[in-house]
């Protein structure tokens, strides 16, 4: 039975191995379309941290978890921050 890494999709190991991941007081944030990971530590404003990643709020989905973040919401130490390109589409035909 692997053990749960949250570094990777969905949390598992890989199969025959057991990962284990220890944060020191950081923040990792994931930023899907530029596929790379930054850790930051300290907490802070959702909105300071993007300007901090030079990130344009307009264009991301801010998301803890499950939970999606405003930019007046506070990112803690020990979370695991992912930013989603905002898509939008479609239009008459």
């Amino acid at each position: 039975m692997g053990s749960f890494d949250p570094r990777r999709p969905g949390g598992a190991a890989p199969p025959g191995r057991a990962t284990f991941w220890y944060s020191l007081g950081s923040m990792r944030v994931v930023l899907r379309n530029q596929g790379r990971e930054v850790e930051i530590s300290g907490r802070r404003r959702v909105k300071e941290l993007l300007a901090e990643l030079g990130v344009l709020p307009e264009t991301v989905l801010v998301i803890r978890g499950r939970e999606l973040l405003t930019i007046d919401e506070v990112a803690r130490e020990d979370d695991v921050i992912e930013l989603r390109p905002v898509i939008s589409g479609g239009g008459a035909a």
